[in-house]
C-alpha cells in the first residue's frame, strides 16, 4: 500500500483548523480573563 501525500491533505486541513479553533479560544479565555482581573481589581478598590 502506497501512502501519498494527497492522502495527508485532509488531515492536515483538520489538525490546521482544530489548532486554529484552539488558538483562537485561547485567545479569547486568556483576554476574558484579563479583562475580568481588571474589573475585579477597579470594584475590590472602590
Amino acid at each position: 500500500m502506497e501512502v501519498s501525500i494527497i492522502d495527508f491533505v485532509p488531515l492536515f486541513q483538520t489538525g490546521l483548523t482544530i489548532g486554529m479553533l484552539l488558538a483562537v479560544s485561547a485567545g479569547v479565555g486568556g483576554m476574558l480573563i484579563h479583562y475580568a482581573g481588571k474589573i475585579f481589581k477597579i470594584v475590590g478598590g472602590a
